[in-house]
């Protein structure tokens, strides 16, 4: 136990110094998961805790995973392509691959049980976009330059929990959050911002906040069967000052209030069978759920310009997030894990323009994992994930306002990943 403090702040250094290379997009721009375990069966977390990455998912499952200390990292591959022909920007075809496609991703847990209570906390990459692309589709005179987006956040859980039961407990957990922004080439929205100078290539900016998140989960059936409910509020973030223009509100762009039910189901000894469902609520905030300018239906709330209250964002619908996984216990050493999430894309079609910056379109995620155990206190755990090709089109008359009219105008996204994980756990 001795060793504990030094192996902990050997990470967060870690972590600090890794923070710049963090950005992806899964379910909307949320990870799967967070924990290899979890991540191996897509996720599925709420109800069926395994190492102290646990309150990521529900708080309370920090009650049922013991004493222990959880490090890794994966590597994640996003691939991206954008093509537009005829927009009100750019009246040539152009067709880009996105930059910007292998990142490592660092994560950490800790946990300490005392009794009825335990106390942790967790240091996890929650989401972002990241994209580059050596052509400016937006430019209809110069596209030399480049274009891209990279959003950065990670959040920090300190974790109490509390058994009412032997088998029931509840969890709170306070959510610290960070996250960084930058974006380039954005030159030609400047016309239709409040704040045309804080638009784009203002290099990187800062933003911090807090919310929280809660839980409760129960044992049943001599552990048989485990139930879980989870809700995080709103994480409210300080404003990203050097874009005001470019996001609603002048620059506020907070993460998204969520919740999520589970339950896992032990048929057989060595079986665990588990299913989440996970609501996100990008529309409640502005700078992600308000609309631009789009087809026949119009815009869902007043149209304003860039960087204004209400103004235009990315025009994102809130999503739900189904997840299935298995996990099977071969034998004392070895068990293995599979899963699979779906989401439908949270980015409406009519609304692709800004979300070539970032297409978190993808819908469809398979998973697998695994653990060895090295000995009784330790064990080492892999996962891998692929997602495969998600493709969406806006051809006229739909995307009519946002174009120039005329045959074969459409703008289009596409995106595809891979991802692969290691963690180390301790158990005291």
């Amino acid at each position: 136990m001795r060793s504990f403090p030094r192996q902990l702040a050997a990470f967060v250094f870690a972590v600090g110094f890794m923070l710049p290379a963090l950005a992806f997009a899964t379910n909307g721009y949320f990870a799967i998961g967070y924990g290899m375990k979890n991540r191996g069966m897509a996720g599925v977390a709420v109800a069926d805790p395994k190492d102290s990455l646990a309150t990521t998912a529900n708080p309370a499952g920090m009650a049922f995973v013991g004493t222990r200390l959880d490090i890794g990292a994966r590597l994640f591959v996003p691939k991206r392509q954008s093509a537009m022909n005829g927009t009100m920007m750019a009246n040539a075809d152009t067709t880009g691959d996105s930059g910007a496609t292998l990142f490592m991703i660092p994560n950490m847990g800790a946990n300490i049980a005392l009794g009825k209570w335990s106390v942790g906390f967790a240091m996890v990459g929650n989401g972002g976009m990241s994209t580059r692309y050596n052509y400016d589709f937006f430019s209809s005179s110069d596209h030399t330059q480049a274009l891209g987006v990279s959003l950065m956040q990670v959040l920090i859980l300190p974790t109490v929990t509390y058994k009412v039961t032997p088998t029931q407990a509840f969890g709170i957990a306070p959510i610290l959050g960070i996250q960084v922004f930058r974006a380039y080439g954005l030159g030609p929205f400047k016309g239709f911002s409040i704040h045309p100078s804080r638009v784009t290539n203002n290099g990187n900016d800062w933003s911090y906040g807090a919310g929280a998140r809660v839980g409760w989960m129960g044992k049943f059936l001599d552990g048989r069967l485990a139930l879980g409910v989870t809700y995080a509020t709103r994480v409210y973030m300080s404003p990203l000052t050097k874009y005001k223009g470019l996001f609603a509100d002048g620059g506020d762009f907070d993460i998204p209030r969520n919740f999520a039910v589970g339950i896992a189901v032990k048929p057989i000894r060595r079986l665990t069978v588990g299913l989440d469902v996970q609501r996100i609520f990008y529309r409640e905030v502005h700078s992600v759920g308000d609309r631009h300018p789009s087809g026949p239906g119009g815009p869902r709330t007043t149209l304003g310009k860039l960087g204004a209250t209400a103004g235009m964002g990315f025009g994102w619908r809130d999503q739900t997030v189904y997840k299935l996984g298995v996990s099977y216990e071969v034998n004392d050493r070895w068990t293995v894990r599979g899963g699979f999430d779906y989401g439908r894309s949270p980015v409406p079609t009519d609304q692709l323009l800004f979300n070539v910056l970032a297409p978190g379109i993808v819908t469809r995620h398979w998973t697998g994992g695994f653990t060895y155990h090295l000995s009784p206190a330790s064990e080492l755990s892999g996962s891998f994930m692929f997602v495969p090709r998600t493709t969406q089109i806006c051809a006229a008359p739909a995307c009519r306002t946002m174009m120039t009219v005329k045959k074969g105008a459409f703008i289009g996204a596409q995106m595809w990943q891979y991802s692969l994980g290691v963690s180390y756990g301790l158990k005291f």
